[in-house]
């Protein structure tokens, strides 16, 4: 005879004190919903399953939650009882003030019984009724349970699961299961909710309701009874996990790190899995940056993006020099695979083995060029270089308005001198200096000497640029930063400023100096959902449209802003100076048809200048066309810039804004 085991319902009302609100505050009844919709229930479980009806704040009085027995299918009321009894279907659970939860406790007699074999699921379904008093209903007032049949849970490897989710998409596990793995991570480089866990076939994030305490190295087992599988920016994770759901087992083997390279880790074939690089080096090694965000480092042929969180304890290490191995989780976010270090020591320490030296100047410093007109290039001055032991080239590259040869007569900002040759002797480096800001005054800058496995050499030059032309005020957005794409995180049906996002392209800037200020702006024109969906909007460095920037490598875009959006400058007073203007590019990438316009403007002192109207003037697709206009007798000068547009095909681009003046 098979044992079948009888359902019993054991009712536990679990009440947490809380303090209670405040005399001056208006009580609110809570919010309740069971903690899921649904469990699976093994036969052969006889520890049983508490179950929560979870408020989302402290009841302000005394109340009674009603759960009905809603329905049953392939079960009668002689299989289970509850306690305390229903009465007329319906089971009571009163809860005083300032509770936080109440819970079932569900667990099995064994009846001996071979009539009532389980041969098939068996379900029972739960609501909570709307006649419960003093708490609103949530989104979760229905769980059914299912009573499985007499065999042991699924157990699955992490390569099963992640196989899942390529086969099959986001799913939720409705029946019980487990993964288990080893824990790879640690909280000091990643959100406290999550953790990396792996086994001998692969690694996946963890994602728990709340901070987990669980420790390096120790062996995990998860029940994913009722987990969600999905994926964060394309990392696939096992999510919504309640946090008593994993056991630790205690120490385990820790899986040695996978000897990979760049192209592997970017590949994502061995995403969540502990991994190990050999021979890279940090190109942005300086002496004085520091490896908290996004660092890129090399092979010398390939390159990968190494993430520190800020808040991580090692996130203010310098970037080391040299060569060496960085060891770390495959990570991703979005399409931009990354390695996560999870402690210092997974960062190499300076590795330097070949030195650069420099000969001919006086502390670093070449002496200055004195005094060039804007446009003039001045005559070029000398410093020698050398090296021993280098293994690597060594890079020369000047900063913004210096240039470098090796021959006197081909400049550029950057050029290489052999290792083989800088080890053999006195290398001569030419430089000079091209002003070209537009502005009167002295111009600083540096020459950086890098090569692999050598710290870093930088010399110091300097000069003066005279202007009869003064930019009294520009923006070329070379200060504001890039990403991939803008969300605006505002209501599209409502007008409203727009604010820049953490790690997206800045969408408005603080300007320092001369540099303009400007705030950008969106209104509801075409009841469409404007930025609110992500778009190519804001600061960017990107050049597959546009080529290149007239001033610097980055410039300003407005794409499929579904709306209208101004961007609005600070505004400029004009005195000191005569003969003023206004000037700036805009690059457009196809027509504007009807509801859609580009207008640049300038609001003076006495009126309104525009400097183009795409609703009234022609204009060139595909190309930089400068915008300009006198400012002659005004004394206060404020560019307005305003894009609407219909779709999603549209793109304008914008750079090089100046506002100037004779000395």
């Amino acid at each position: 005879m098979k044992n079948f085991k009888l359902l019993y319902i054991s009712v536990l009302s679990l009440v947490v004190f809380l303090n209670s609100c405040k005399e001056d505050e208006t009580p609110s009844d809570p919010v309740i919903n069971f903690d899921s919709d649904s469990a699976y229930l093994m036969e052969n479980e006889s520890d049983g399953e508490v179950v929560t009806i979870e408020f989302t704040s402290p009841a302000t009085q005394d109340g009674i939650i009603m759960v009905d027995l809603n329905s049953m299918e392939n079960v009668t009321e002689e299989n289970f009882r509850t306690i305390p009894s229903t009465e007329n279907g319906i089971i009571y659970l009163p809860f005083l003030a300032d509770s936080k939860k109440v819970s079932f406790f569900l667990y099995y007699v064994d009846n001996n019984d071979d009539d009532n074999v389980l041969e098939q699921p068996r379900n029972i379904s739960f609501t909570i009724s709307s006649s419960s008093e003093n708490v609103e209903l949530g989104n979760i007032t229905e769980k059914t349970f299912t009573i499985g049949d007499d065999e042991a849970p699924a157990i699955y490897s992490i390569a099963e699961i992640r196989d899942m989710y390529a086969n099959e998409g986001g799913k939720v596990f409705s029946e019980k299961a487990f993964v288990g793995g080893v824990v790879t991570s640690l909280n000091d480089n990643l959100n406290s909710r999550n953790v990396f866990i792996q086994d001998y076939s692969g690694g996946i994030v963890l994602r728990f309701k709340d901070d987990n305490q669980l420790v390096l190295g120790d062996t995990v087992t998860v029940n994913i009874n009722g987990v969600e599988l999905t994926d964060f920016r394309n990392l696939v994770q096992l999510s919504n996990i309640h946090n008593d759901s994993a056991v630790s087992r205690g120490e385990g083997t820790m899986p040695e790190p996978a000897s990979i390279s760049i192209e592997e880790l970017n590949s994502g074939n061995y995403q969540a899995m502990l991994v190990t690089l050999n021979d890279v080096y940090f190109p942005a090694a300086n002496g004085q940056e520091t490896v908290s965000g996004n660092t890129t480092f090399t092979d010398g042929v390939s390159y990968g993006d190494m993430r520190v969180e800020s808040g991580a304890s090692f996130s203010n290490k310098l970037i080391p020099y040299g060569i060496g191995t960085l060891t770390g989780i495959a990570g991703t976010y979005y399409n931009n695979p990354q390695l996560l270090p999870q402690k210092a020591e997974d960062i190499f320490e300076n590795n330097i083995t070949s030195t650069i030296i420099v000969s001919g100047i006086t502390d670093n410093t070449v002496e200055s060029f004195g005094v060039i007109l804007t446009g003039n290039i001045s005559d070029a001055k000398t410093f020698a270089i050398s090296g021993t032991d280098l293994n690597s080239e060594v890079i020369v590259s000047a900063s913004e308005y210096f240039e470098v040869s090796t021959d006197n007569n081909s400049f550029s900002n950057e050029i290489s001198i052999a290792a083989a040759d800088a080890n053999s002797g006195e290398q001569t480096i030419y430089v000079r200096f091209t002003p070209n800001s537009g502005q009167s005054g002295e111009l600083t800058g540096t020459i950086t000497l890098s090569s692999i496995g050598a710290e870093n050499t930088t010399i110091y030059v300097s000069g003066t640029e005279e202007n009869p032309v003064t930019i009294l005020a520009y923006n070329s957005f070379e200060e504001g930063t890039t990403g991939w794409k803008y969300f605006d995180t505002g209501d599209s049906s409502l007008d409203h400023d727009l604010v820049n996002n953490d790690g997206e392209p800045s969408i408005e800037m603080e300007g320092t100096g001369n540099e303009m200020a400007f705030d950008a702006y969106y209104y509801n024109t075409l009841n469409l959902t404007g930025l609110t969906e992500g778009e190519y909007s804001g600061v960017t460095s990107y050049t597959g449209t546009v080529g290149s920037y007239v001033d610097g490598s980055k410039g300003y875009q407005l794409s499929s802003v579904k709306g209208l959006v101004t961007l609005t400058f600070a505004e400029v007073a004009l005195t000191g100076h005569t003969n003023y203007a206004v000037s700036l590019s805009y690059f457009i990438d196809n027509s504007l048809v009807t509801n859609e316009y580009l207008k640049i403007s300038v609001i003076t002192n006495d009126g309104t200048i525009v400097l183009f109207d795409s609703t009234t003037d022609a204009y060139d697709l595909d190309t930089w066309t400068e915008a300009s206009a006198s400012l002659d007798g005004k004394t206060s000068a404020q560019l307005v810039i305003e894009f609407q547009e219909a779709s999603d095909s549209k793109t304008v681009y914008f750079d090089d804004i100046k506002i100037t003046g004779s000395n």
